[in-house]
């Protein structure tokens, strides 16, 4: 992290509308790509197989679609966790991820690492867990997910709540970027 900090100046912003925090200048694309791929020592294995909590999570998306062989795209996997639960409660899951150093292939799911795989399905249910807050234009990502949607499609943002950041004031060295 102390290798970008020179490079990156974490200030936040305010929007006066709605109160949305967020980074006043994000990094480029290319820093990110560097960023991502650079190895640190995770508490936890980032690659470990989702809890039951997930899988439990994942069996009630797949209740709401109701729908036979429902696809599933989980747009910046990571790591795969909530795709593996995705797979485990019976969707056809897609993960895409295009951070080479991030992606897990994984039997039971299709690791995409191209956006222009995807072009051509129209997806039952859309997850993207917490990556909003890492792509440079939340805008054209907004746009894909559009047109990877139909009427019917079900789509789940997260994104974190800096006002209830576990990390404090620590939160620097929690969330570089």
């Amino acid at each position: 992290f102390s290798a970008y900090i020179n490079e990156i100046i974490p200030e936040l912003m305010k929007c006066d509308s709605c109160s949305h925090i967020f980074y006043k200048k994000m990094p480029s694309e290319e820093l990110l790509n560097e960023m991502y791929g650079f190895k640190r020592k995770f508490k936890k294995d980032p690659a470990r197989p989702p809890n039951n909590n997930m899988i439990e999570i994942m069996k009630r998306c797949f209740r709401i679609v109701d729908k036979k062989n429902p696809i599933f795209l989980d747009y910046g996997a990571g790591h795969g966790r909530w795709s593996l639960a995705a797979a485990k409660a019976g969707f056809k899951v897609l993960a895409y991820e295009p951070h080479l150093s991030r992606s897990v292939a994984n039997s039971e799911f299709q690791l995409v690492k191209s956006i222009d795989e995807l072009h051509k399905i129209k997806f039952d249910f859309i997850w993207c867990e917490q990556v909003l807050e890492h792509v440079v234009n939340p805008f054209n990502v907004m746009n894909i997910i559009n047109k990877l949607s139909s009427k019917e499609t079900i789509i789940r943002i997260s994104v974190p709540n800096i006002h209830r950041a576990k990390e404090g004031a620590d939160i620097w060295n929690h969330w570089p970027y």
